[in-house]
Order: C-alpha cells, then structure tokens, then sequence
C-alpha cells in the first residue's frame, strides 16, 4: 500500500516524526536476510557452532555404542580367559598362559588363580615356582577378598601362605556341614519313567524361618506334581504352587485376598556353602536380602558364587548319587517334575 492510496498515511506524511518513521518502514521492506544482525552473528561465530555440533554429535554416538564396546570387550576378555584355563596342555604351557593373560588385566589375576589351584592338585613343583612373583605381585596390587574363619583375607596372601609356607596343598572344596535339623522327602520324576526319592536333612538351628517355611510349604502340598527345570550343570530350579488367592465377596466388586507371599528374608552363617547337594532360596533382582521362596535351587555343583546372597535351607543325606547319575545320562532337555514331597518324623 503506497502513502497517496491512505488519507491516514497521507497526513502522517505531512508530519515530520510521521515522515521519518514511515520512511523506515519502507526502507525495511527491502531488507533481506543477510542484512540483519542475526546473519551478521551467526557468520562470525560460524564456526564455533559446528565445532559444537561435532561436538554433540560425537557425546550422543559415544552414549550409545560405549556400552555395546564395554560388552564386546568383556565378552572377549571372557572368552580368552576360558581359552586359558582350558589349554589342553595344562602346567607345561603355563609360561605361555602367564603372557598371554598378561595382555588383558582383566583375566590375569584370575589365570593364576586358577594355575595355582591346578599346581596345588597336582604337586606340581616347577609349576609353582613359576607362579609364586605372580602371586607375591598380586599380593600388593589386588584387591580381591575372600573369607576365611579369621576374617577377609587378600586372595592372592592367601595362596602365597597356603602353597608356601608349610602347606603342600590347599584345602579342599569347602562343603556345607552335615544338617542337625529334621529330615524332609522329596520325589523327582525324570521324564516320566525314572522316580528319584531324595532325603535333605534341615538346617533349622542358622535358617529358623527359612526351614518353618519350607516344612509349611510341603504340609500345604505346594511341592505336588510341580514343574523343575536344569540351569545347565549348576542347579536344579524346583517352582512350587503359586499361593491359592481367596476371594472375599463385597457388596459390589470381590476382592482377593491372601496372594501375595510373605517375605522372606536372608539367613546366612559363615561355613554353610551353596556346596553340591544343598538346597537353598533364589534371588530377586534389585530386591536385596529378599529371597525368592517360589524357586528353589538344588545345587548340582558347588555355587559358591551363591554364597552370602540366598539362604541355604537343606542338603541332601540320601539319595544324591543316584539323582545325579541319572541326570548326567539324561538328554538336557529331558522333561523333569517334583512329584511329591512330606516330611519324615
């Protein structure tokens, strides 16, 4: 619209202040991107912006492949340290082992662990000698703890006065002590044609509420005819009966009631091990000292990983050759079930 086509304009042209500000805005009419002030800026901080941009670009890659890196990086330290530990040629590589493992300080600490262990077994001189300065530098740089009797002792001291000083061997594979408590029986059925009757003895005196539990479990007949299941060669995973809900009658909407299990929560004593043939509780993710009562675990090998985690409720007295022999010669997938279970006087 031009000044002549507006009385209004026209008379705001007659004006001086109208004049100059009428003036402007023609003037603004003109104005193209490249003459404000914005463009002006952003050319001359150009290229501090993309230096910016790259710099977002490579914080937002790093968040998401940082971790897929870290994985594949453990998963190849993992792998290596199995190649390791597995060499078919045993202590007469151990030179070779030892460099290896060094490359990755990850699984280094744990070769020699597990080299020791395996000259400690086979009196194996020169293969202890071998190890004593990896053990002696391990000793002061390791962090790994492990219980003992006397209290948290470095792993690495530990083998260096085992292996060392007086002793030939280690000690033995640590195993639970025998049950003081009652006797429980339970059934297993291995695919419907083999029936296994084994006997766990309780430990009542360090897991009271763990063991009342379990006794309440089989009087309530949740152990019948329930579903087990192998964790490879590690344990037995035995589900009992989900609670029975009762349902209370409202005026308008029912409700159910008694559903939900009671918690229960970890019982645990130095020197009862998740050892072969013990009977413990499972875990619950994110939920600590809580324990899962639904999925029992009857350990097939020792788990002293377990140890301090789940409470150890039992250990089979009779009957464990004959279940594992049984289990050993069975297919993997080999259907399995709890039968039955009750409680002997």
């Amino acid at each position: 619209m031009s000044v002549a086509d507006s009385p209004e304009l026209l008379l705001w042209a007659t004006d001086p202040t109208g004049a100059a500000i009428l003036s402007a805005l023609q003037m603004s009419d003109d104005l193209t991107f490249q003459d404000t002030p914005l463009y002006a800026w952003l050319k001359a901080n150009v290229w501090y912006l993309l230096g910016g941009l790259v710099v977002f670009l490579a914080i937002m890659l790093y968040r998401e492949n940082a971790p897929k890196w870290k994985f594949s990086g453990l998963s190849e330290s993992w792998d290596q340290h199995r190649s390791l530990i597995s060499d078919p040629q045993g202590m007469e590589n151990l030179a070779v082992q030892l460099a290896e493992s060094k490359k990755d300080e990850r699984i280094h600490q744990w070769v020699v662990y597990n080299a020791a262990r395996t000259a400690s077994d086979l009196s194996d001189a020169a293969a202890l000698a071998i190890l004593k300065p990896e053990l002696e530098a391990l000793a002061q740089s390791s962090n790994v703890m492990i219980s003992t009797p006397a209290g948290q002792e470095n792993m690495a001291s530990f083998l260096l006065r085992s292996l060392y000083q007086g002793a030939s061997k280690l000690p033995k594979d640590p195993v639970a002590p025998e049950p003081t408590g009652g006797r429980v029986s339970i059934s297993i059925s291995l695919d419907g044609v083999s029936t296994y009757d084994i006997i766990l003895g309780l430990y009542e005196d360090i897991a009271p509420d763990g063991t009342t539990a379990l006794k309440q479990w089989i009087t309530d007949g949740r152990f019948t005819d329930q579903t087990a299941r192998r964790v490879g060669d590690q344990s037995l995973t035995m589900t009992m009966a989900a609670l029975e809900a009762a349902v209370v009658e409202g005026d308008e909407n029912p409700t159910v009631e008694g559903a939900e299990e009671p918690a229960l929560m970890i019982e645990r004593k130095y020197g009862y091990f998740h050892s072969e043939g013990t009977l413990a509780t499972g875990m619950i993710p994110g939920k600590a000292g809580v324990q899962d009562i639904n999925n029992l675990q009857l350990a097939l090998s020792n788990s002293y990983n377990m140890d301090g985690q789940t409470t150890v409720l039992a250990k089979v007295v009779e009957g464990w050759q004959a279940l594992k022999d049984g289990l050993e010669l069975a297919d993997p997938s080999a259907e399995l079930k709890v039968l039955s279970a009750r409680i002997l006087e």
